[in-house]
């Protein structure tokens, strides 16, 4: 049985992630070349996509499919004005086409976040109101008496506005949320005469905020299980990889351990961590647990309301150098066969606690997923502990699992950090100050893995550390992709 999966783009956690675990699973699964998969700077054709697809895809094929990669190449992509309505027609074609191609089809879309579409740079500025506005117009919505999709329209033909906003900008933004919300409606009411599984994915939510509102107009009228959603976005190529590989073989549950956070509402989150955590798992094949009988994911810590990145940004978290990292390094024994953790601790990283606990614990989980949103590392830990449970010992597995310790907690809990305070802002301002940084923190990563890792027993065999290589496809500092020579 093949699984073939076309990712949301290409960003390190949607694309290599992804690629790494497909090598070590122990179905057929395929993932595009990645001039085929869009980026921040590249739209992949989609003419070729679908020539790739026709070649890959038959009776025997489960496939994972981001609807944001095929009618507009991308996330990126797909949160800008719809200009293309030739490539989003004929993608919606396409997609009839494989549903009558293969065995079976889920696909996910991403509900896109406000604050992608304030078009006011003082608003892009100033990212903490974005809350807000989203509230404000959750609420007026709501005491309109219209639905979501009938409030734009009104807003885009002048027949209302947005509190003290320029008509002009109300027009914008309410035109454009509005075309948004209408290919939405397209793609839930086409998957739904397609037989299509669909999932949604709300980018970036405020509790009681206008997605909310949004989602009440989509999901009008669909029954309970025809469609699932849950906040979040770039975990959900990992939580339809895991149940898909449920499904053509490892049938069995992953069990997960969730230990004080039901009530918990986490960071650009608009829904409990327990209500996202249910839906994700029914997607991946995981089941809810109070005690284990074995091997299981934990669900630890509780998050922290508030995201630190912008204090790492301000350069007002200190950093120690290097040199002094290094020399708490403890090297490690083996790894811990029977857990996966999710920590949900800190918000984007910058977990000093955990990377100390890291740096000198001669035992270690199989993997520890502690970066990007709450969703997200549910998501991924699904997905590891799918394949750490039922894949052999092999190289490749072995490359997944420090490369998750280098990227998720090595990276983004300090060398990120470092390199952020020595270096300033949200991306280098130039070429050369990247090839600088990405030479210094992959120098930095290669010395801490190889001190780290190098005789570390897994499965019978012991890990050898090779050349590391951390580079920034996307060209920001807050995501790394790490490319590692591992031997066992």
């Amino acid at each position: 049985m093949r699984i073939v999966c076309v990712p949301l783009d290409d960003r390190p956690l949607n694309y290599a992630a992804i690629l790494r675990a497909s090598a070590t699973a122990e179905a057929e699964v395929l993932l595009p070349p990645r001039d085929l998969v869009g980026s921040r700077y590249h739209t992949p054709s989609l003419l070729l996509q679908a020539r790739w697809l026709a070649s890959k895809c038959d009776k025997n094929t489960y496939l994972i499919l981001s609807l944001d990669a095929l009618l507009h190449g991308g996330l990126i992509q797909a949160r800008i004005s719809r200009t293309d309505r030739e490539r989003t027609d004929n993608a919606l074609m396409l997609l009839g086409k494989l549903a009558e191609r293969s065995r079976s089809v889920t696909a996910f879309y991403v509900l896109k976040r406000l604050w992608g579409n304030v078009f006011r740079q003082k608003d892009l500025e100033e990212l903490a109101d974005w809350e807000i506005l989203s509230r404000k117009l959750a609420a007026q919505i709501r005491g309109s008496g219209k639905n979501a999709a009938e409030f734009y329209r009104s807003c885009a033909e002048n027949d209302c506005g947005i509190d003290d906003w320029p008509d002009d900008e109300v027009k914008t933004l309410a035109r454009h949320r509005l075309r948004q919300l209408d290919e939405t409606q397209t793609a839930v009411r086409l998957c739904s005469q397609l037989g299509i599984r669909l999932h949604i994915a709300v980018e970036d939510s405020v509790r009681d905020g206008v997605q909310e509102a949004e989602l009440e107009y989509l999901l009008e009228g669909h029954a309970e299980g025809q469609l699932t959603v849950a906040d979040g976005a770039d975990e959900v190529g990992a939580v339809l990889l895991a149940g898909a590989l449920k499904e053509t073989g490892d049938e069995k549950p992953i069990q997960v351990v969730v230990r004080d956070v039901q009530a918990e509402v986490a960071p650009y989150e608009s829904h409990p961590v327990t209500e996202n955590l249910r839906i994700l798992a029914r997607l991946a094949g995981a089941e809810l647990v109070e005690k284990p009988d074995g091997f299981a994911v934990e669900i630890a810590g509780k998050p922290t309301p508030e995201d630190p990145y912008p204090a790492v940004v301000a350069g007002n978290i200190s950093v120690p150098e290097f040199s002094e990292l290094l020399e708490s390094v403890t090297p490690l024994k083996e790894f811990d066969e029977q857990r996966v953790i999710a920590d949900l601790t800190v918000t984007n990283g910058v977990n000093a606690a955990m990377l100390g606990e890291f740096l000198r614990a001669e035992r270690l989980p199989l993997a520890t997923v502690q970066c990007n949103t709450i969703s997200n590392r549910i998501g991924h830990a699904l997905l590891l502990a799918r394949l750490f449970r039922t894949a052999p010992a092999s190289d490749a597995l072995a490359r997944l699992l420090v490369s998750w310790y280098i990227e998720d907690l090595m990276y983004l809990a300090y060398l990120r950090t470092w390199v952020i305070a020595r270096h300033g802002g949200l991306e280098p301002s130039d070429a050369r100050q990247l090839a600088a940084a990405e030479n210094s923190v992959s120098s930095m990563a290669e010395k801490c893995a190889r001190k780290k890792f190098n005789g570390a027993r897994f499965r019978g065999r012991t890990l050898e550390i090779g050349e590391i290589r951390l580079h920034l496809p996307w060209q920001r500092w807050f995501e790394a992709e790490a490319d590692i020579e591992v031997t066992t």
